[in-house]
């Protein structure tokens, strides 16, 4: 109980020995009955008023710690998407006396308010308390999966792909919100329908294998020169490799 409570329930109790010492005195039995059912049920009535004091004070906790998140959330750009904040249930059988003002929540761990963490929630007057609050918070997008059984070295086309909405806290954070950004791009391992795609999973398609042939061009001031190579190593787009010239045999 608040102090203040239990200074309540310490004087209900004493006037409640005083009219029973009084009431044995004078040897009346009946009245005796009657005071004490009067007083219990005063004591009952007080015990009462606590427990709704107590779940008052619950439920103010647990709506700061709600409104803190969401507005902590809404001011984050890279949380865009559809949120669900849950905000853990207190025991209603706390003793917390409701904060006058509006009691204090700070985030005192993650940095990012996404998946599970816990805020501190304090009141100062008119009795110092603090709680520590757990908070989950789930974060839907829009990601990249598979939309069929993709093996090892598939090189993807938009119809292998597809958007589908993820709960982005439970996943690897290098995946994919555009199917562009696989394209063209060969799987490293197999993988099931309706995986999520990640960077990780993604390497670059050789476009040229060690010995194709080539064109090799040579340009300046607006002349060009074209002739036969070879490649001497594999490449992907946007690589430069060695290529031997097949006319003068000079490697490049």
């Amino acid at each position: 109980f608040p102090a203040s409570d239990r200074r309540r329930f310490s004087r209900a109790r004493q006037r409640y020995q005083k009219e029973m010492n009084m009431v044995h005195a004078h040897q009346r039995p009946e009245v005796a009955g009657q005071v004490a059912a009067v007083l219990a049920l005063l004591l009952l009535a007080h015990v009462s008023h606590a427990d709704e004091m107590a779940a008052t004070a619950v439920e103010q906790i647990e709506s700061v710690a709600y409104d803190f998140v969401v507005n902590a959330i809404a001011q984050q750009e890279e949380n865009s998407g559809r949120v669900e904040v849950t905000v853990a249930k207190l025991d209603r059988r706390l003793r917390l006396a409701p904060c006058e003002d509006a009691p204090v929540a700070e985030n005192k761990g993650a940095s990012k308010f996404i998946g599970s963490i816990l805020l501190q929630v304090s009141c100062q007057k008119p009795s110092t308390w603090r709680m520590h609050v757990p908070v989950t918070i789930r974060l839907f997008r829009e990601v990249v999966v598979a939309a069929e059984r993709l093996p090892r070295s598939t090189l993807l086309t938009g119809a292998h792909l597809l958007l589908a909405e993820r709960d982005v806290s439970k996943i690897h954070p290098s995946f994919l919100r555009s199917s562009e950004d696989a394209v063209g791009k060969s799987m490293r391992r197999s993988v099931s329908p309706g995986t999520v795609i990640t960077q990780g999973m993604l390497q670059q398609q050789d476009l040229i294998r060690r010995g194709d042939s080539v064109i090799i061009v040579a340009g300046k001031n607006g002349l060009s020169v074209r002739m036969p190579g070879v490649a001497l190593m594999n490449g992907t787009l946007g690589n430069q490799i060695r290529v031997r010239n097949e006319h003068s045999q000079r490697i490049v």
